[in-house]
């Protein structure tokens, strides 16, 4: 669901908000004024506001965030890395798991990012 920040239903960045706040009672800001195409327009919406809190990890570990990017090269997908490989995403229905290894994502990956608690 686009937007959706609790279990009625998900986006990608209220699956990474509910997950911080009910595991780690981490409050992360959310993607607060932003228009729904924004990631079409050009505009690279969570790199330039969120990344501040998180620091850039060359190998994921569990529970950091995975940023992948659309055909234009923006980073407006999020996703919860479960392990070194496997990580948890809200696509388009529902919570799926990926691996970061498979074609559809290795080209698409941003970055991993641990937060600074």
């Amino acid at each position: 669901k686009n937007r959706g920040r609790d279990i009625t239903g998900l986006d990608c960045w209220g699956l990474v908000l509910c997950v911080y706040k009910d595991i780690f009672g981490i409050d992360l800001p959310d993607l607060d004024n932003y228009e729904v195409d924004w990631s079409y327009k050009g505009n690279n919406y969570i790199m330039e506001r969120y990344t501040d809190e998180w620091e850039r990890v060359n190998k994921p570990q569990e529970m950091d965030i995975v940023l992948m990017q659309n055909k234009k090269g923006i980073s407006n997908h999020a996703g919860i890395m479960l392990d070194n490989k496997n990580f948890i995403h809200c696509p388009n229905a529902g919570v799926v798991l990926g691996k970061i290894t498979d074609k559809i994502w290795v080209d698409r990956i941003s970055g991993y990012f641990r937060h600074k608690k």
